[in-house]
């Protein structure tokens, strides 16, 4: 979740307060669906009564913010800023390879499900690519001269 909070906190700086409030959307979009499974998890395998599961979806949630602010407050220049959006990038890219893909590969899943999951991950995919199609680089620092790339 401070991953999230990086690159909020990245798009109101280098990019319009239009583009950083649409992150911001898109960011709360993706944190509902995955804090409500979340929550679902720790209450069935997790074990957690209802109260604990809130409790801990909301110190996961604040966390967002905590990202933002050190981001913020490290005021990072160009360079620092592509490897901590690449690095921040990659450890999405880890979490579907280790933890949605083993789940996917590991257990025993009904035909039915593997289709639904192949075609949500496609629905996810598509998505993801329609907003790329309206893709537009930020300007970044001006001074640095990056045109909108770190480094």
């Amino acid at each position: 979740a401070q991953v999230d909070g990086i690159f909020i906190a990245n798009a109101f700086l280098d990019c319009s307060v239009s583009k950083g409030w649409t992150i911001a959307g898109a960011t709360v979009a993706h944190e509902i669906a995955q804090e409500t499974s979340d929550f679902f998890l720790l209450i069935t395998e997790g074990g957690l009564n209802t109260l604990w599961a809130l409790i801990i979806n909301l110190i996961s949630g604040i966390s967002v913010f905590i990202g933002a602010a050190v981001y913020l407050w490290t005021k990072p220049g160009n360079g620092t800023r592509g490897l901590v959006l690449a690095f921040s990038g990659g450890i999405y890219v880890y979490i579907a390879a280790t933890e949605a893909a083993a789940c996917f590969t590991h257990k025993r899943l009904s035909p039915k499900m593997k289709l639904g999951v192949i075609f949500l991950f496609i629905l996810g995919a598509v998505a993801i690519g329609l907003v790329l199609l309206d893709h537009e680089h930020c300007e970044g620092d001006p001074e640095a001269g990056s045109g909108g790339h770190a480094g």
